[in-house]
């Protein structure tokens, strides 16, 4: 996760989002207009870790390479040019890469063998090659490998070593590097103090703070707004000990402001409280940390430059601050002063997972997915899809005739179920469907067949879900029921099983009385199986929302 003027979040099945400030392109999604509700970017979902800089972006996906997007006048994308890019760029071939952080306007990476990577803007040292020379491509630095953790301020980079000691280079006017001084910027990294017992580093505009591995607290830096947290205004030029607790999780600077966790999941803030950054329901800036609200259940905190976005363990998305560019992702340009449920967890499941068994399908089976009163912009399949398996899907309003979306006509054309296998949306299709190409499946109950088929045994498809993404800002979604039918091409019929307590009892039924779930109580569920002729099982669980 990654924010600056701009929001950036790998979700749980390892997609990219982005939204807020998107000037230079720095959201990824090909353009250069501001969004202010979460949007995918791509179709890709093998995301691992992301970093938001002033106007860029960085990711390193989970096979180790490395992407960059948006501002570009300084090189600090790292792809050879200063050319900005509006969508996720390769950087270099190597796919080796661990760790990224962004600065202002500089990169600085770790790869996995330890080494540290640095380009960008460099005025000030901050790539800490020893020079001041912005550098376009990744550039090493010394060739110590045992580099742990990196971060990176506006003009100075700080990191962590294995051994647990601290280091620090770049712009020091404020004594943000916490070597003691105020007038020398450091062009290579310097150790800070002797200790060896960091664990985790943060850098804001000018302030830096750290966390021990005994859980105590330590900044350092510019002091004005009292982001320091030791309740003065007071610059710091050496790690300074910030209260006496020692149960510090894990802490994100921004700009002027820090927030941070506590191993009990509680949230705090402090500093710099323009536009309610700090969450606590005020603009009055805080000099030590703060309580934000009575929650124990935050996972994850990032900082932009004016405001805040968390993660709870639910992986439900909270944003707050300044939100003039829609930065908090909440459909708005609203500023918000506490923490405010981002539209991104607005993605309802219309259909839901599908319990992984192991049966050979020697028919292509046809799940069929009923969905009501949405008023959808996105759709997003989740599946494992084998080698030498596949999986197709069609829409209908009707279940009778059924129909696929040709992105060269911009039109829906007539498909039939015996035709899926060959004329089906493929995953990628479906997930490409823009809110134009989806409005006649919007605000009335529709269908999706998704067709499964393979040759091999043990490599079943699995298709797990649909799921629709609404604005829950201009409207309400209802749903009233999910089902699941099951057919088949050939006059065999499954037969077909529910479960109310969750497998423990079945009950046979005829396929006419899936169609509806309506007698549901609210959060209830329905286990619900198909026994093949050949003794297999399918099974499914379903829910319905009131």
């Amino acid at each position: 996760m990654g924010v600056s003027n701009h929001t950036v979040v790998i979700n749980k099945n390892n997609e990219l989002w982005a939204w807020g400030y998107n000037g230079f392109g720095q959201l990824g999604d090909g353009t250069t207009e501001n969004r202010n509700t979460p949007t995918r970017i791509g179709t890709d979902t093998d995301w691992k870790q992301v970093a938001a800089g002033g106007n860029h972006t960085i990711a390193i996906k989970n096979d180790g390479s490395l992407w960059a997007w948006g501002h570009n006048s300084s090189g600090q994308l790292g792809d050879g040019t200063t050319t900005n890019k509006a969508t996720p760029t390769r950087i270099g071939t190597d796919t080796d890469w661990k760790q990224v952080a962004a600065g202002y306007s500089h990169t600085v990476a770790i790869k996995n063998d330890g080494s540290l990577w640095a380009w960008g803007h460099n005025s000030s040292g901050q790539l800490g090659d020893g020079t001041t020379t912005n550098k376009a491509t990744p550039t090493r630095i010394g060739t110590d490998t045992d580099w742990k953790q990196v971060a990176c301020g506006q003009y100075h980079t700080v990191a962590i070593k294995n051994d647990g000691s601290l280091w620090a280079w770049g712009y020091n006017n404020y004594g943000q590097l916490g070597d003691g001084t105020t007038t020398t910027h450091r062009s290579t990294p310097t150790k800070i103090g002797t200790n060896t017992n960091w664990k985790q580093v943060a850098a804001g505009g000018n302030h830096t703070i750290a966390i021990k591995n005994d859980g105590s607290l330590w900044a350092w830096g510019y002091n004005y707004y009292g982001q320091l947290g030791d309740g003065t205004t007071v610059n710091k030029t050496t790690p300074t000990r910030i209260g006496t607790d020692t149960d510090w999780k894990q802490v994100a600077c921004g700009y002027d402001h820090t927030v941070a966790i506590k191993n009990d999941g509680s949230l705090w803030a402090w500093g710099y409280n323009g536009s309610g950054r700090l969450g606590d329901g005020t603009t009055i800036n805080k000099y030590t940390p703060t309580r934000i609200g009575t929650d124990t259940d935050w996972k994850q905190v990032a900082a932009g430059s004016s405001h805040t976005v968390a993660i709870k363990l639910t992986l439900d998305v909270y944003g707050w601050g300044n939100n003039n560019y829609g930065q908090l992702g909440d459909g708005t340009t609203t500023n918000r002063n506490t923490p405010t449920k981002l539209s991104l967890t607005d993605a309802v499941a219309l259909m839901n997972e599908l319990v992984e068994k192991t049966y050979l399908v020697n028919v292509p089976v046809h799940l069929i997915a009923t969905c009501n009163a949405l008023d959808l912009h996105k759709l997003r399949i989740r599946s494992k899809i084998p080698v030498g398996t596949g999986i197709r899907f069609l829409f209908s309003t009707d279940k009778i005739n059924w129909k696929a979306y040709n992105s060269s006509t911009l039109t829906w054309e007539p498909v039939s179920l015996e035709q899926a296998l060959t004329q089906g949306m493929t995953k990628e299709q479906v997930e490409s469907l823009d809110e134009v190409a989806l409005a006649p499946y919007k605000n009335i109950q529709f269908y999706v067949a998704i067709t499964m088929w393979t040759e091999k045994e043990n490599e079943t498809p699995m298709f797990i879900g649909i799921d629709g993404f609404i604005d829950a800002y201009t409207s309400t979604p209802s749903i009233q029921s999910v089902s699941v039918q099951y057919e088949l091409l050939e006059s065999e019929k499954p037969k077909l099983y529910v479960s109310r307590d969750d497998g423990v009892t079945w009950k046979e039924v005829q396929p006419d009385t899936l169609t509806s779930l309506e007698d549901l109580p609210e959060g209830n569920k329905l286990r619900v199986k198909a026994v093949l002729s050949n003794g297999q099982e399918l099974h499914a669980l379903s829910y319905s929302w009131i």
